[in-house]
């Protein structure tokens, strides 16, 4: 039987806003900033400081700077020799909160080797004119991200913070008991909550109450699985929390519009 795996980040938003490789002068600062939206800052030459809260960091050549939307900070020069560095403004959230709330995270990184770092600013930052294009741009983002954050793993400096950790847990709990039929009690208890309050907040997190959550994740899995794999129906039904593969194939019909059987015919990659 296949393992079927899930990231942490699988409800992970990220969109453009607008970016540059630029040289700067004197003329470059800002005191107790708060921004609407997140930032990358990738210093190719000079230096600065960047301070948040009472602490101070210092920013040179190869250090990449990751400022999460809403944090105060500020930023200036420190002497005559001004910064070169790409950068980039963008959404990020997970579940609906700003990644910060999910995620302690280091504010900078260093860089050995930033070739593909560059690329994807240069990528980024190229103008778009399509939708597709715009997908692509969005691609680059998130491979961005994506090599902040191993960077900041190898430095040991990835932590889950407290709360959004728990709902973390309620999410990799559907997805790994779907066969159990996962109750709303059993889902309350992870965060420590009375149900009534719990659905509440599932609904304010993900947009939908954590029957029909559910009910989309055992239909998306049950595609995934018929078109991708030679998995027998009955098992892909057991795996998904269906006893009577009656209930399943109504269930999967009025979905889908397909029968499972006449699903993976269709679409299904077999040979």
């Amino acid at each position: 039987m296949e393992i079927i795996k899930f990231d942490h980040f699988s409800n992970l938003f990220i969109a453009y806003y607008y970016g540059s490789y630029i040289h700067l002068n004197e003329r470059w600062h800002g005191y107790n900033q708060n921004c609407v939206y997140s930032k990358f800052y990738y210093i190719t030459s000079g230096e600065c400081e960047i301070k948040v809260g009472d602490t101070v960091y210092q920013g040179q050549p190869r250090r990449l700077f990751f400022i999460p939307a809403g944090t105060r900070h500020s930023f200036y020069h420190i002497n005559d020799n001004y910064l070169t560095k790409h950068w980039v403004h963008f959404k990020l959230d997970v579940g609906g909160e700003s990644i910060d709330k999910s995620y302690r995270l280091p504010l900078f990184v260093d860089v050995k080797d930033d070739t593909a770092l560059v690329e994807c600013f240069q990528a980024i930052n190229m103008p778009c004119t399509t939708l597709s294009e715009e997908l692509r741009r969005n691609a680059k983002l998130l491979e961005l991200f994506s090599i902040y954050l191993s960077l900041s793993e190898n430095s040991g400096n990835v932590n889950q913070s407290g709360g959004s950790n728990d709902f973390n847990k309620v999410l990799h709990y559907i997805k790994t008991n779907l066969g159990k039929k996962p109750t709303i009690t059993e889902l309350a208890d992870i965060m420590h909550m009375h149900p009534n309050y719990f659905i509440r907040m599932f609904k304010s997190k993900t947009g939908m109450a954590p029957g029909k959550y559910i009910n989309n994740l055992r239909c998306e899995i049950a595609k995934s699985l018929l078109e991708n794999t030679e998995i027998p129906i009955n098992s892909i039904m057991l795996q998904v929390g269906f006893e009577e593969s009656s209930a399943f194939s109504h269930f999967f019909h009025l979905n889908t519009g397909y029968s499972p059987y006449e699903f993976r015919k269709l679409f299904g990659n077999q040979k």
